[in-house]
């Protein structure tokens, strides 16, 4: 296994990944792509979150076919000690 996509607890694509040997062959967009299929044939939308600096992944899902449906803002939070 040299790339791979996920599907996460919140139905999204994520955890996308390649390794460094393999990058640059279009593994990660196969990756993406055939997951996408899957959730199509599930009965799904296919949908992912991706950093607004991730030129690199939003590019990707652009040449599959996604499209930009808008941002999110996330939070987070600092446990006290």
């Amino acid at each position: 296994l040299v790339s791979w996509a996920l599907t996460g607890e919140d139905g999204s694509i994520c955890k996308v990944h390649t390794m460094a040997e393999h990058r640059r062959q279009n593994l990660g967009t196969l990756a993406v792509a055939s997951l996408a299929l899957q959730h199509l044939e599930a009965g799904w939308r296919p949908f992912c979150h991706i950093t607004v600096n991730n030129d690199a992944s939003i590019a990707m899902c652009r040449k599959i076919g996604f499209a930009h449906r808008g941002l999110v803002s996330w939070l987070g939070w600092n446990l006290l000690s």
